[in-house]
C-alpha cells in the first residue's frame, strides 16, 4: 500500500506549494463555500460515526532517519495492534518491537474544512470524480497547518489530504499526507506518510515514516 500510496504525494506536495502563489478565491465564491460546506458535514457525520465505535487495526511503521549528507543513519520497523474507543487509545499490542525508539504514527487528522482558511479551486481541473482544494492561512504565526484536500465530486467524501505545518513545536518543517477511505461508515487513514526535520547538535536530521493500516475490524 505504501509504495503505491508515495506516487502520489511528491506531485501534490509540490502541487499544494505552488497553490499559494494563485490569487486566492474571494471567500463568497457560491460553488467554492459549496464544496467546502459540504466536504465539512460529510467529514463531521463520519466523527460522529466513530465516536460511537469501538474498534481495532494493525499498523505497520517504516522508519528511516536521515543525517549529515543525506546517509541513512538508522532503518527501523514497528508493527502494533491498536484498540480504539472514538479516538481513543485503549490499548496496544505489539507485533513487531522496533529497536530502538522511533516516533508513533498519527492517526488523527484536522477537518481543515471546518477551520479560518483561505480556500482555493487548484488549477486545472478538468471534471474528473475528484476536486482538489487548497488552504492555506492568513499568517504564519497560528500553527494551522496549509496544503490541499481531495474530496469526491459527488459524495464529498475527504480521499487525501496533504498537510505542511509551516511552524512546527520544536522542528524545522513538518509534512504528513494522508490516504483515507471510507468503512463502517467512517473515514480513517489507510496510509500515512510523514516527512520530518528537526534541529541536530550539528546538522539538520531528517526521518520519513511510513505507516499502513489493515485489518480494520469492529469490536462487537
Amino acid at each position: 500500500m505504501t509504495k503505491r500510496f508515495l506516487q502520489i504525494p511528491a506531485a501534490l506536495i509540490l502541487a499544494a506549494i505552488l497553490f499559494i502563489s494563485v490569487p486566492a478565491q474571494e471567500p463568497t465564491d457560491p460553488v467554492l463555500g459549496f464544496y467546502v460546506t459540504q466536504a465539512n458535514k460529510a467529514l463531521e457525520k463520519s466523527e460522529l460515526r466513530s465516536e460511537e465505535m469501538r474498534y481495532t487495526f494493525l499498523a505497520s511503521s517504516h522508519y528511516k532517519q536521515i543525517g549529515r549528507g543525506g546517509i541513512v543513519e538508522r532503518l527501523d520497523t514497528a508493527i502494533t495492534r491498536y484498540f480504539m474507543s472514538g479516538s481513543r487509545i485503549d490499548s496496544t499490542q505489539v507485533v513487531v518491537e522496533p529497536t530502538s525508539e522511533m516516533p508513533a504514527p498519527t492517526f488523527a487528522f484536522p477537518n481543515i474544512f471546518a477551520e479560518s482558511y483561505i480556500y482555493n479551486f487548484f488549477p486545472n481541473d478538468i471534471g474528473e470524480e475528484d476536486i482538489a482544494i487548497g488552504f492555506d492561512t492568513p499568517g504564519s504565526e497560528d500553527g494551522l497547518p496549509a496544503g490541499l484536500a481531495v474530496i469526491d465530486r459527488a459524495e464529498y467524501k475527504l480521499k487525501r489530504l496533504h498537510l505542511y505545518y509551516q511552524n512546527p513545536d520544536g522542528f524545522k518543517r513538518l509534512t504528513r499526507s494522508y490516504l483515507l477511505k471510507e468503512q463502517n461508515g467512517f473515514i480513517f487513514a489507510d496510509s500515512i506518510w510523514e516527512l520530518n526535520a528537526k534541529h541536530g547538535v550539528f546538522s539538520t536530521e531528517y526521518y520519513r515514516l511510513d505507516t499502513d493500516i489493515r485489518q480494520l475490524q469492529l469490536i462487537r
